[in-house]
Formats: structure tokens, sequence, C-alpha cells
């Protein structure tokens, strides 16, 4: 099934980010089974015009002007640090990503899962967890 899976997803340009789900859908003797695969593409990331509010960002601070007071003579360069820190923050207000709820859906699974684990290991069962830090089943 992964070979018919690869040959699908190839012909309808579909990119998966995650393994598709896999579902019967029917199975009768003698007949071809009908399978429902459900997965979703990589979440699409619009960057925006980054590049150019970067570089308007680093002019509008390197240029004074009388809205920022008086100049500071004794001011340092940036670092490093702080030049990566803008570059993100710049990021950060400008992309834009659209992320599928099924992989949302996912995320959430697998990390209930690590957690049911991670309580087991402890020796308690998931009510006990819930109960020991006040909340209920219901309202988590």
């Amino acid at each position: 099934m992964p070979k018919q899976l690869s040959i699908v997803f190839e012909k309808n340009n579909i990119k998966p980010a995650i393994y598709p789900k896999v579902d019967l859908i029917k199975a009768n003797e003698n007949e071809n089974w009908q399978v429902r695969a459900t997965t979703c593409n990589l979440p699409e990331i619009i960057l925006g015009d980054y590049k150019n509010k970067i570089i308007e960002k680093a002019k509008t601070d390197a240029i004074w002007t009388p809205k920022k007071g008086k100049p500071d003579k004794n001011k340092q360069e940036l670092t490093r640090e702080e030049k990566e820190q803008i570059v993100i923050k710049t990021l950060l207000d400008n992309i834009s990503v659209k992320i599928p709820e099924l992989l949302i859906n996912e995320e959430v699974n697998s990390r209930l899962s690590k957690l049911i684990q991670s309580i087991e290991k402890l020796g308690l069962n998931l009510e006990n967890y819930l109960t020991s830090i006040g909340k209920t089943a219901e309202t988590t």
C-alpha cells in the first residue's frame, strides 16, 4: 500500500506533512478493497515582503529624528544577538502560516499520548493526575 500511496501523492502533487490515516471502506471477498487515506499537505508559509521590512526597520533605527529625543552620542552598536532578535521579531510580525487542522489534531494527540505515558511511568492514572493539578477531563 505505501507504493500505491506514493503514486497517488505524486499524481496529485500532494506533499504530505504526516503519514496518512487509512480507513477501510469496503472489503468483500473476490473484490478490490476500498480504503480512504487522510493526510494534509505541508503548511503554507507566506513570508510577505520580509526583506524590505527588515531593511526598513534597520534604517529607521539607525537614523536619528527629533521624534526620538536627543541623540545619544554614547550609543553603542547593536550586538549580533540584538540584531537577530530584531530580525526574528520583524519576521514574526510579517509572516503568515496556514496550519491544517489535521496537523494540529495530530500534534495534540501525540502530546496527549506522551503525557499519558509519563503519568503511567509515575504510577498514576489520568484521573488521579488531573485531580492532583485541580482539573477534570471536562475542564482541560
